[in-house]
């Protein structure tokens, strides 16, 4: 890869020199134009290949609003390092920074609290957070090898909130009603497989479906490419669960689940770890978030798995005794300046949501209420 033109070399020591001649005011200024003219990610922004068609046959191209731009010999369209990821079309760049901050220090502030704090609209603070989970958790792929893992699901109810036009009159009785039948298997539950690796320490969560969990589901599950390797399950005595294992020659080892929470015989045999995630996923939706929308579920389901896998980490090293050389602001700035499906992930959330009612005979899901993209929904 060639240059085109070369960079001007800036004195720094000049620069430095002026700056202590400004006034505070100007100094403050200053400080809030670098702030709107610079990203964390620019730190990362290694261009290797196209971000159209990924031919690695690219050329610099001059410099746009600070960023190098290049030009594909193949596709012959130019582009930056952020072409074609979340950080596309970010105008609020000095907000961006202080958003993706609060995020990087895993404070889970609510959408409230971020729209005080940096001065952005609720909206605003939602499709961010929900740009950078799409690039964050797009190529998250988490396996298990030559392990016993513990496995069971876990309800949660279907919330079509922030929805419209769904055809409610009394809202108050509607919801009273949808508490009392959407209990254990009831087909107003949205069903979350919840797998977790004793030796690996992964945690895993996947959406399943609406209602009680049949063979079809697990098998779309376990028969992803890659994911389940010489494995052995604990699980409790679920009728799907023992069906679905012993037809497929899973080995696996269950439990009374209505009587015991273990297998009094053999006490291995129990599910305490993933139930115990599935007790604090369930309070970081309902009580820390106040409840999410189904269509939103993944990703704060992927969300609450990348912190496990950060958490599950930072305790290895320290097992080991030896020094963390961690920074999750690295982390997190390679893989979303590297990710170039996150905004497809992000914008395709409408379709994916209609077509998973749809699959479960829903189909009064209402509208989504915010449009982007020329007329797309993608909120």
């Amino acid at each position: 890869m060639k240059e085109t033109k070369k960079s001007k070399k800036v004195d720094i020591q000049s620069l430095k020199k002026r700056v202590n001649t400004l006034s505070v005011k100007e100094k403050q200024d200053l400080i809030e134009y670098l702030r709107s003219s610079y990203s964390i990610f620019d730190e990362h922004a290694d261009v290797t290949a196209c971000r159209h068609c990924g031919s690695g046959k690219i050329v610099k191209n001059g410099i746009r609003n600070g960023h190098h731009r290049y030009i594909c010999r193949t596709c012959k369209k130019s582009f930056t390092y952020r072409t074609n990821t979340v950080l596309s079309n970010i105008q609020k760049l000095n907000k961006w920074n202080l958003f993706v901050e609060d995020f990087m220090s895993l404070n889970f502030s609510s959408l409230k609290e971020v729209k005080k704090r940096i001065g952005i609209t609720e909206q605003t603070a939602f499709n961010w957070r929900h740009k950078l989970l799409s690039a964050l958790t797009s190529n998250q792929n988490i396996t298990f090898e030559n392990e016993v893992i513990e496995f069971d699901d876990c309800n949660l109810m279907l919330s079509r909130k922030g929805r419209q036009d769904m055809g409610i009159t009394n809202k108050n009785g509607y919801r009273k009603w949808r508490r009392k039948v959407a209990v254990g298997e009831s087909p107003y539950n949205t069903k979350v497989l919840v797998t977790y690796g004793r030796n690996s320490k992964k945690l895993d969560f996947h959406i399943s479906n609406i209602g009680r969990v049949r063979k079809v589901h697990l098998d779309k599950y376990f028969n992803i490419p890659g994911k389940f390797k010489d494995i052995e399950v604990r699980c409790d005595k679920h009728t799907s669960y023992r069906a679905f294992f012993e037809d497929n020659n899973i080995s696996y080892k269950a439990f009374k689940a209505r009587t015991y929470h273990r297998d009094w015989m053999d006490k291995t045999v129990h599910v305490q770890s993933a139930n115990a995630y599935i007790h604090n996923f369930k309070s970081f939706v309902n009580e820390y978030h106040r409840g999410i929308s189904t269509k939103y579920i993944g990703n704060y389901a992927n969300w609450f798995a990348y912190i496990h896998q950060i958490k599950q980490f930072v305790n290895r090293k320290m097992e080991l005794d030896t020094k963390i050389q961690f920074d999750l602001a690295d982390t997190i700035c390679e893989r979303v300046v590297n990710d170039n499906k996150g905004l497809g992930k992000y914008r395709e959330l409408e379709i994916a949501y209609g077509q998973f009612l749809q699959e479960n005979g829903r189909s009064n899901f209402g509208k989504c209420k915010n449009y982007y993209y020329n007329g797309k929904v993608a909120c």
